[in-house]
């Protein structure tokens, strides 16, 4: 579900603006606040407050409103400001995922050119990107799986748009099977998991320990499978 969905991980842009008082007249509050400046390298652990479906009973549509509680948090907010959350993928299709793959959810892989390691859950789950294919991602496919069939079918750029719309890696290792791919060779297969910006609707004045947001959560079925 959507709580599910959100990761536990926040951070706000920073709206306090800069002030032209010494440092001697700024608040303890204020001070305290600078030094807990949150980052995407240190994120605030917010709590769920507030998950609900705004739509109707029989609507095609899901609009859920979903509150965030930021307690001690320590900066200012405005409207129309916005929360950068770090999302996490579905656990049910990371454990898809990691059964299509034949791993053990304890392998460790590289997550990037520096030799840091996650085991494949941790990375699948928090680091990676494995909902959306991409261009790159099925080039780099071909290399990696060394499916002579996939390999013949990215010669066609058109094959390759209308193959990425609406499916994720599992469809992609479902569809071209490989026994090549290896633990070690994942992060030069996929990328980063994005953080995703949403419109804070809340007024920091009405609520100073919470923040709002309005996320439109998209279902569909494609290709045999659920998809979000």
């Amino acid at each position: 579900d959507a709580e599910k969905w959100m990761a536990n991980v926040i951070n706000t842009i920073d709206s306090t603006p800069a002030g032209t008082e010494s440092e001697q007249v700024v608040s303890e509050s204020i001070k305290s606040a600078k030094e807990k400046k949150y980052s995407k390298s240190n994120p605030y652990d917010a709590e769920v407050l507030t998950n609900i479906n705004l739509n109707g009973r029989g609507s095609d549509k899901e609009t859920r409103h979903i509150e965030l509680l930021l307690d001690n948090f320590g900066e200012e907010y405005e409207p129309g400001d916005c929360v950068v959350v770090l999302p996490q993928n579905d656990p049910a299709i990371v454990d898809l995922l990691i059964s299509t793959l034949g791993w053990s959810p304890e392998t460790q892989v590289l997550i990037n050119e520096d030799g840091d390691t996650l085991n494949l859950e941790e990375a699948l789950t928090s680091h990676f990107e494995i909902t959306k294919l991409t261009k790159p991602l099925i080039e780099n496919a071909a290399i990696f799986f060394d499916n002579e069939e996939l390999s013949e079918k990215i010669q066609d750029k058109e094959w390759i748009q209308n193959y990425v719309e609406g499916r994720d890696l599992i469809d992609l290792l479902n569809d071209f099977a490989t026994t090549e791919l290896q633990p070690e060779n994942l992060h030069q297969l996929l990328r980063k998991l994005p953080p995703r910006e949403y419109s804070i609707s809340s007024s920091y004045k009405a609520t100073p320990d919470e923040v709002h947001i309005t996320v439109g959560a998209v279902r569909y079925q494609a290709h045999g499978r659920e998809r979000s």
